[in-house]
């Protein structure tokens, strides 16, 4: 594996587009002072994933995006695409290239890609964990890092052994294997929590669980038992209906019997009119109509009677 090639935009004072391309060994960048030739260190190290200004000469993290001059204005993104050749199977992925890109925003964001596909900062150092590339490795020494290794103390001489020796990605293996155990055990004290207060209001909801399936069971039978009643009343209404009919025809008969017994009988000749007597004028004349449009013959009124 080596580094194929690199490209800047907008990355410190590479304002314009800047593409150079590498071939396996040594490869020298000579240039006078002020020329940009540590900047190109320090954009390998960003697009690797570096979050440290203080690692790339700077104050913020926003510095490494083009300032602006007196003839140029300010770019508002810093952009370095870095392809790395992985003929030989280095890195765990399955291309032949690997292209990683940075960039970074005026207002803040930032986000990588790898393959031009959007990525994440882990995913991008878990690609470049076994490589010996990446951030808190000394495989890219800036300016002025040497002086420092060499004044150093024994313990930060023995961290820079031990990322030598591949001691210190198992190192921050265990760290990030730390880091997630310390998650769980909030994740799982926080379940234990729930599952207390979920018990403690499982009593009380137990019991109006309780009630409620008491109250849907008597208003079960309650509906039964006021349908059974609704019946035997329509039934009982039913005989007494039937039953009233029954003697309203038994009735009807008798009074029709009656009729045709009374009609079959003849009527008299004279008419006795009790508590009438001598001549009352109309009244006994208004009594004989009645009777004659009644009967509908002659009928002789004894007025003496």
């Amino acid at each position: 594996m080596y580094l194929k090639s690199l490209t800047l935009k907008g990355f410190k004072s590479f304002a314009d587009r800047a593409h150079m391309t590498f071939e396996p060994g040594l490869t020298v960048i000579v240039g006078p002072n002020g020329s940009g030739k540590s900047n190109i260190s320090d954009s390998i190290l960003w697009v690797l994933g570096e979050q440290s200004a203080k690692q790339l000469r700077g104050q913020a993290m926003e510095d490494v995006i083009f300032a602006g001059s007196s003839a140029r204005k300010a770019s508002g993104l810093a952009e370095v695409d870095l392809v790395l050749d992985n003929s030989d199977g280095t890195l765990p992925v399955d291309f032949d290239e690997v292209a990683i890109t940075r960039r970074m925003y005026r207002n803040g964001e930032s986000e990588y890609l790898i393959n031009g596909t959007v990525a994440r900062r882990m995913d991008v150092l878990d690609i470049l964990h076994d490589s010996g590339l990446g951030t808190g490795t000394h495989s890219i020494i800036s300016q002025g890092s040497l002086d420092s290794i060499l004044q150093s103390k024994p313990e930060d001489r023995r961290a820079l052994i031990e990322e030598a020796a591949g001691v210190l990605k198992h190192k921050q293996r265990k760290a990030k294997s730390e880091r997630k155990l310390a998650n769980m055990d909030q994740h799982l004290l926080r379940a234990r929590d729930v599952v207390g207060e979920v018990a403690r209001q499982l009593g009380p909801l137990e019991r109006k669980a309780k009630k409620a399936r008491t109250y849907q069971e008597l208003a079960a039978q309650q509906a039964e038992m006021s349908l059974t009643i609704a019946v035997d009343d329509l039934h009982g209404l039913q005989k007494e209906w039937d039953a009233a009919k029954a003697r309203e025809a038994a009735l009807a008969a008798e009074l029709e019997h009656e009729l045709d017994h009374f009609r079959l009988q003849p009527l008299p000749a004279i008419i006795p009119i009790p508590g009438v007597t001598g001549n009352t004028g109309m009244g006994i004349k208004m009594v004989k109509k009645s009777v004659e449009q009644a009967v509908g013959s002659d009928i002789i009124f004894n007025d003496n009677d």
